[in-house]
Parts: structure tokens; C-alpha cells; sequence
């Protein structure tokens, strides 16, 4: 699962997405996007954890970038599944989705100091209005404890 949660985390892109990802996609510094839904094409600059994962991660048999233990490509299905599996697993943790990593990443990247317009070039989200549906909640949030401690 460190793969999938990894570009999942590092690209912000969604689960049919990720498991259309092939090794011809990658090209160390970048990875290439064509979003099922939206028909974005996305060049993305590659995080250096991504990238050090990757680059140990590379056969050199080409396909998919995800794939199941048993080494065959895994659909968006298989890998939610997979997901649920590895989850709940893990004493007292929420479930989680990919979807839920998707916001994750735009929530990163809004905490590092990154604009809607950044956020949206990563994410692939063509409007400000999404964007800012990814990104409003933690913004909320954190003025709320904010102003929380303020209080003391």
C-alpha cells in the first residue's frame, strides 16, 4: 500500500488515476497525469520522498505504477478494497478513503504556503470554487483552535 498512499499523498490525484499510472509516467523529476475524469494532462513535479520511493520501486518491466501483491494491476476498485483492508488493521483508526487522501494533499500544500492557483495545478480541479472546497475546511479549523487557545 506505500506506493499507491504515496502518490496518493504526493500528487493529489484520485484513485482511478492512480492506478492508471505506468512507469512511462514517471520520469524522475515528474510525473505525468491524464485525469480519467476531467481529461486534464498534468505535469507534476515529483516530491523527493516520492521520488527516492519510486526510484526504488522501478522494474524494469514497464505497466502500472500500482499494482497488487501478486503483481498484476489493480483497478480503482480493488485498490479502495485494499484500502479498507490495511485500515482496519490498524487499532483505532478512522477509515480513511482515497478520497480523504486527495484533500490531504491540497490540505499540505495549502498549509506550506501554496495559492488556490498552485493547489488547482496539482489537484487538477479547473475552479476556484472546488479548490477551495478542498482547502476551506482545515483553514476553519485551524483559525478555530486558534482563536480557542487565544482564549485560553
Amino acid at each position: 500500500m506505500q506506493t499507491p498512499v504515496l502518490l496518493a499523498l504526493y500528487t493529489g490525484q484520485r484513485r482511478e488515476d492512480l492506478v492508471t499510472m505506468t512507469w512511462a509516467d514517471y520520469h524522475g523529476g515528474i510525473v505525468r497525469v491524464a485525469q480519467n475524469k476531467t481529461q486534464e494532462r498534468l505535469d507534476l513535479p515529483c516530491h523527493p520522498k516520492l521520488r527516492e520511493h519510486l526510484d526504488n520501486k522501478r522494474t524494469g518491466f514497464g505497466g502500472t505504477i500500482v499494482r497488487a501483491a501478486n503483481g498484476r494491476p489493480m483497478t480503482a476498485g480493488a485498490l479502495s478494497a485494499a484500502l479498507n483492508r490495511a485500515m482496519a488493521d490498524i487499532a483505532e483508526m478512522p477509515h480513511r478513503s482515497w478520497h480523504g487522501l486527495r484533500y490531504l494533499a491540497a490540505g499540505k500544500l495549502e498549509e506550506a504556503g501554496c495559492s488556490v492557483v498552485e493547489i488547482t495545478s496539482v489537484i487538477g480541479h479547473r475552479t476556484y470554487q472546488m479548490a477551495m472546497q478542498y482547502i476551506s475546511q482545515r483553514r476553519a479549523a485551524r483559525a478555530a483552535i486558534e482563536r480557542l487557545e487565544a482564549a485560553g
